[in-house]
């Protein structure tokens, strides 16, 4: 992360330095959320356009919105395994309590430099002072094996 000293009390801010209303940061972050999942937690998987902020079927070109309450068989037969498809709701899940927790919380109003609070596209984040690294427990959506992933951001 870069240091900012910017913040939206009306947005969450996501990993591309993006910041977005609500609604607009649900879709988004979850479409994220699949797009980063690794290749083997899909039978097939679907495209992600940024742009739309939607997942694209690249077999029939039909278009879905990244919603974990979307009931479309065809997002959810993209899946390899229930728990995979399970990963990708928690991850959601995660970014929506994130940015919720952003809005509610006010800025740390300390001075000098910071990296405000992130939504990383599998973690949140809060504001870390400029050269320090935040280091959490990494959520449960992050593990696709046995072995624990490294969750440290480093605030340059």
């Amino acid at each position: 992360m870069e240091i900012e000293s910017v913040n939206q009390p009306w947005a969450c801010r996501t990993e591309r330095r993006a910041y977005l209303p609500f609604e607009e940061f649900k879709i988004d972050t979850c479409a994220r959320c699949y797009h980063y999942m690794p290749k083997f937690s899909f039978r097939r998987k679907f495209q992600y356009l940024h742009w739309l902020s939607i997942l694209r079927d690249p077999a029939t070109n039909l278009t879905y919105e990244a919603n974990p309450m979307n009931t479309s068989t065809e997002l959810l037969q993209s899946f390899a395994e229930e728990s995979y498809m399970w990963k990708w709701k928690q991850c959601c899940l995660a970014a929506v309590q994130c940015c919720d927790l952003m809005l509610r919380t006010p800025s740390n109003g300390k001075e000098g430099p910071y990296c405000p609070r992130t939504w990383d596209g599998w973690q949140c984040w809060n504001d870390t002072p400029g050269g320090a690294t935040a280091i959490d427990i990494c959520e449960g959506h992050i593990y696709f094996d046995n072995e624990p992933p490294s969750c440290p951001s480093k605030c340059n």
